[in-house]
């Protein structure tokens, strides 16, 4: 199964953990939601390129790097203060 996504500005509360929804549609036309939390960028030296695109697509979020011990990079969702309503 293949699914084209592509970031909003929505955060969610998903069993305590804060995710982005991305809206997407499968091959087949089935229009999906996916709660992202964390994004695994397999090419290390395409993370700084992944996260100019990522910033400009939904604007209003901040995004950290978290580089667990094992050397993967991860791109965490973080919610913005100005969120917060």
């Amino acid at each position: 199964m293949l699914i084209q996504m592509h970031p909003t500005d929505t955060l969610s509360d998903v069993d305590g953990v804060v995710c982005q929804l991305w809206n997407g549609v499968t091959q087949t036309g089935i229009g999906v939601g996916v709660f992202v939390h964390q994004i695994f960028i397999v090419d290390a030296k395409q993370v700084k390129q992944f996260k100019r695109e990522w910033v400009k697509t939904s604007p209003r979020l901040k995004r950290r790097m978290v580089k667990p011990e094992a050397g993967e990079n991860l791109i965490s969702i973080k919610p913005d203060d100005k969120l917060t309503e």
